[in-house]
């Protein structure tokens, strides 16, 4: 839940960047977005669907299939 809060921050932030037209943040906006989704259905559903993690999406995911 913390790292929904601090992503829907990030959003604002944004948001505020993309009225002064600041290159790139509305492709940082729409990437807070849906890994807010990804968070969202993990919470929901239990599976992590995202290749990265984190507060800031600062970690990779390595998948392992387990059969």
């Amino acid at each position: 839940m913390k790292w929904i809060d601090h992503n829907k921050l990030l959003i604002s932030e944004y948001r505020k960047q993309e009225r002064h037209d600041i290159k790139g943040a509305i492709a940082r906006r729409v990437s807070c977005e849906g890994y807010i989704r990804f968070m969202r259905h993990y919470l929901k559903h239990g599976d992590w669907i995202s290749d990265f993690y984190g507060q800031e999406e600062e970690g990779r995911t390595y998948w392992r299939i387990r059969a």
